[in-house]
């Protein structure tokens, strides 16, 4: 017997509609008559799965799902237009069959897509001009609907309660390793889905990140607050075998995927006693958060935001320390969703407003050489009113053993 294909909520199927809808608005100011769609993330906004294929959206009409795999994706979305194909140069051959037009000015989401595929779609449409429709597509997914906030909340909740019960791994002994595995453990055991994925072809990421004392300082060659020196030159972030030892900190920085949309959310710990203005430095990021929660909402300038947040360091006196040490990270939260470096980005000349529906990762953290790292972050709702958090934990420097 053939298994049942995946059953998607009636509550995905009808938001579909709404994503189709946003997704025909943002072809508007491209001029474009039409929109393909081939990577997963993309996919997966555009059907709530993963298919092996493309999702073709005219301007005016009706979508369709041309799929190569699996082969029963037809049962999975009953109420759209799905048609098996082989290659990409039948998606033409279709549409002209059914009588509809072929698009004159076809977007793609051209800042990821291999230039291989690229050429070969723009040879299947050979009278079509071809535009890139990354960032339109990005800016659409950045505002999330109901279905979607509804999804990113129990993600958060779900996070958050792991997150809590971080403390109790810890052992007397261990390095950061150690510890990030024991973490790593208890997130997958109550649901992370372990994947996570990133915009850009040049990031890459596993569940997030346990750093120590001064591997937090290492320089990353990703854009992260902090990245650490990693266990090798092939997969150069992370945790590097550091012993947890009395005076340090550990910032556990461990992403959450529990439903395809990802949360964000960091810990820090004290290994015995630190440095009274370290446990200052973690204060002064909490009300860092809490200060660009208050001042975010709909219609904020997102470099507005980082700006603020440089000065209340600065006024801290921990302007050398924030965002890293010897490599500064030159933001201080961005989007989250089906991507975890999402639009929009808190950073310098971003141009960009905040809208209400967005979610946020917000993350003022500081590196202190001979310490390691303190800070929080957290993910937060964009609202007309100000920044609604919805990772709720214990948020205090906490001291393990």
């Amino acid at each position: 017997m053939h298994a049942s294909p995946p059953l998607l909520p009636q509550p995905l199927r009808d938001d579909l509609h709404l994503r189709h809808d946003r997704l025909r608005a943002a072809l508007e100011p491209l001029g474009a008559d039409a929109l393909i769609l081939a990577l997963n993330t993309n996919l997966i906004y555009a059907s709530g799965t993963v298919m092996n294929g493309w999702f073709y959206l005219p301007a005016e009409g009706a979508p369709v799902y041309f799929y190569r795999r699996p082969s029963n994706f037809a049962a999975w979305l009953p109420e759209f237009e799905t048609v098996a194909v082989r290659r990409p140069e039948e998606i033409a051959a279709h549409l002209a069959a059914a009588g509809r037009p072929l698009p004159r000015r076809l977007a793609l989401a051209g800042d990821e897509l291999p230039a291989a595929e690229w050429l070969r779609l723009g040879t299947c449409f050979p009278e079509a001009e071809l535009v890139n429709g990354t960032s339109a597509v990005r800016g659409v997914r950045a505002v999330k609907a109901a279905y979607e906030i509804e999804c990113m909340r129990a993600g958060c909740r779900q996070h958050a309660s792991v997150v809590a019960t971080f403390p109790s791994f810890y052992r007397r002994g261990m390095t950061d390793l150690d510890f990030s595995i024991a973490l790593e453990h208890a997130m997958r055991r109550n649901g992370s889905l372990g994947i996570f994925r990133t915009y850009g072809g040049r990031m890459e990421i596993f569940m997030g990140s346990v750093l120590a004392g001064d591997n937090a300082a290492a320089p990353s060659v990703y854009d992260f607050a902090l990245g650490g020196a990693g266990m090798h030159p092939t997969i150069p972030i992370g945790a590097n075998r550091t012993p947890l030892r009395e005076g340090q900190t550990v910032m556990v920085d461990l992403a959450g995927n529990f439903n395809g949309y990802h949360s964000d959310c960091s810990r820090t710990y004290a290994i015995g006693a630190v440095p009274e203005r370290v446990r200052e430095a973690h204060n002064v990021s909490i009300a860092i958060s809490e200060a660009l929660a208050r001042e975010g909402r709909s219609g904020t300038p997102c470099e507005a935001l980082y700006t603020l947040a440089l000065q209340l360091a600065d006024e801290a006196g921990l302007a050398k320390h924030f965002m890293g040490y010897h490599q500064q990270a030159k933001f201080v939260g961005h989007g989250v969703g089906l991507e975890i470096n999402e639009l929009p980005v808190l950073a310098a000349r971003i141009k960009g407003n905040l809208e209400s529906g967005m979610i946020l990762a917000l993350e003022p953290k500081f590196v202190f050489p001979g310490v390691g790292p303190v800070g929080v972050e957290n993910t937060y709702l964009v609202t007309d009113t100000g920044l609604e958090k919805l990772t709720l934990c214990d948020e205090a420097l906490v001291t393990l053993g």
